[in-house]
């Protein structure tokens, strides 16, 4: 930002320094600005309380921001199950517990691995991938200081995002429906019976009155802070697509709500199904992870296209 550029540019107390005016109309700039953003963002929210109370769901809509989500009807979650639970179910196995974890370390491809394992970042990453998942040699990459900072903030403000969805955008957008937390799913949808393994763990279902999933969901918490940036995604980040398409695909829907949350404001994204892309994922997936699989010395050849696909 500008106003950073040019603090940095002085020395001692600004007020002082030959930049004075200019950083000083570039605070008052910027303190407007902000009042505006937070008097826009409070006639959304009361808009949204206005249309969950037409549409007779006014207990469900939370105005402000303190939300109990044991009180919340639009709400289903998951527990733990202790050790000795044999669940045969692998969609109510909680995130992030023993059980999740032992059912994903046996995945191939995951959702949150699937752009690497494709070959979409780098053929050194997809190789690394490779070894990984089939053991060829010890290989770990542990996420540096910085990055799992970022992972942990992720995790810790998801059930913000929860709160979010459920007491402002289902009351107003995607009325007569709940939020499901969910487990993780074997996808088979394009895949063959034995190999590969993908696994994928939606961040939720929204799914109607009758317990048919409508939506599948996912939420994103960016960091906090970085320059030049929204505080929140205001388009589907390129390297997502084959994510959310694994998603929607174990969950057996056509549609998805992408959600990029902050402690300011949220931003609601719908995606929709592309067959055509998923068609060369699964092409792919199934090429490099497969029963016949040997390890990539370059990247697949339906690369180019599919990376041409997820641009248009």
């Amino acid at each position: 930002m500008a106003y950073d550029k040019f603090l940095k540019m002085t020395e001692g107390d600004w007020r002082k320094s030959r930049y004075a005016f200019v950083i000083s109309s570039l605070k008052t700039s910027l303190f407007e600005i902000s009042s505006c953003i937070e008097d826009a963002l409070s006639c959304i929210d009361k808009l949204g309380c206005i249309t969950a109370e037409m549409r007779g769901l006014r207990n469900l809509y939370c105005e402000g921001k303190v939300l109990d989500l044991n009180r919340q009807d639009n709400f289903y979650c998951l527990q733990i199950q202790n050790d000795k639970s044999d669940v045969s179910d692998s969609s109510i196995v909680k995130q992030r517990s023993d059980a999740w974890h032992k059912i994903r370390n046996t995945a191939h491809v995951t959702g949150s691995t699937c752009n690497k394992a494709l070959g979409l970042e780098t053929l050194k990453k997809q190789q690394m991938h490779y070894k990984q998942v089939f053991n060829e040699e010890h290989v770990t990459e542990s996420p540096s200081k910085e990055l799992q900072m970022r992972f942990d903030y992720g995790t810790a403000n998801e059930i913000n995002c929860v709160a979010t969805l459920t007491g402002k955008v289902l009351p107003v957008f995607y009325e007569q429906s709940s939020y499901f937390e969910e487990g993780c799913y074997t996808c088979r949808n394009g895949f063959t019976e034995t190999m590969p393994t993908v696994i994928v763990s939606p961040d939720g279902s929204i799914r109607n009155n009758n317990g048919q999933i409508i939506l599948a969901v996912e939420i994103k918490c960016p960091y906090p802070g970085k320059t030049f940036t929204t505080p929140v995604q205001y388009a589907i980040p390129k390297y997502y697509i084959p994510q959310i398409l694994c998603e929607m695909a174990a969950l057996k829907t056509d549609k998805l709500i992408f959600l990029s949350y902050s402690q300011e404001s949220t931003s609601v994204l719908e995606a929709s199904f592309d067959e055509s892309i998923w068609t060369l994922i699964c092409k792919i997936i199934n090429d490099v992870y497969g029963s016949n699989h040997k390890m990539p010395t370059k990247l697949h050849p339906l690369i180019p296209t599919l990376r041409q696909q997820i641009d248009e």
